[in-house]
């Protein structure tokens, strides 16, 4: 609505942050960016989390949709607007290179996380160069352990082809030479689709893969493991047809 109150608010925000921390509560999931059309638009932006990072160094401060803006109604809140930045270069993507450039101002805060749900699959699909964009800069300014996978599926279905998506996506090479953004590597992805969220919530990983059993080959493995190289081979002695007695055991000739 039009009432919001700012994650950097000393009376409002920080005797929660306090309380949260005295609970034991060390993860704040906060949606920034997508205003869509319901949410105050300076409510969303995310202008309020570098000074509540930096004033609070043992909580972690999620972000999701990573504090991006959208475009179209769903960029379009309720309030007044905020002014969209003046001559913005091919690196800017709106609101996350907001909290990117605060981030490089003050690069002793090491507590904020860019979460991707709703983010990737509209750039990756709709615009997948400003989706290098930002996971570029992402892991340059916070780093690839400060990125995590999120889709939003309640909202869209199956989050089957994001997965996909992020599995194929190459980082081009006029990007890499141009602005020094990282490949994106294999552990990288990995990082982003599940162990950084893993460590941050303190989930042993290896223990829960081995409880895993969630597709058919998987069910096929574990089964062959529990007689694994079977023979058909049959010992024994048989009687062939009209014999009154049996005959030699099989390969015995």
């Amino acid at each position: 609505g039009e009432q919001y109150w700012r994650l950097d608010d000393e009376k409002i925000a920080y005797p929660f942050w306090e309380r949260t921390k005295k609970l034991g509560i060390k993860n704040i999931c906060v949606h920034k960016g997508l205003p869509l059309g319901l949410f105050n638009e300076k409510g969303c932006h995310p202008g309020d989390v570098a000074k509540a990072a930096a004033d609070w160094p043992d909580l972690n401060f999620i972000i999701y949709h990573s504090g991006y803006k959208g475009f179209g109604s769903a960029g379009r809140g309720i309030g007044a607007p905020v002014p969209a930045r003046e001559k913005p270069d091919e690196q800017e993507i709106p609101w996350i290179s907001d909290i990117l450039r605060d981030l490089k101002a003050n690069p002793k805060i090491k507590n904020v996380y860019f979460e991707l749900g709703s983010t990737f699959n509209i750039l990756s699909a709709a615009a997948p160069k400003i989706c290098l964009h930002a996971l570029g800069q992402m892991i340059e300014v916070a780093g690839a352990d400060h990125i995590l996978w999120g889709t939003d599926s309640i909202w869209n279905g199956s989050p089957q082809s994001q997965i996909v998506r992020l599995r194929r996506l190459q980082m081009l090479p006029e990007l890499r030479d141009k602005f020094q953004y990282p490949e994106l590597t294999d552990k990288i992805k990995d990082q982003i689709f599940g162990l950084n969220a893993a460590r941050l919530f303190n989930i042993n990983v290896e223990e829960k893969r081995k409880a895993l059993k969630i597709d058919k080959m998987t069910s096929i493995r574990e089964s062959y493991k529990q007689g694994a190289s079977p023979s058909n081979t049959q010992y024994g002695w048989v009687w062939t047809d009209g014999a009154k007695s049996p005959t030699l055991p099989i390969g015995a000739e």
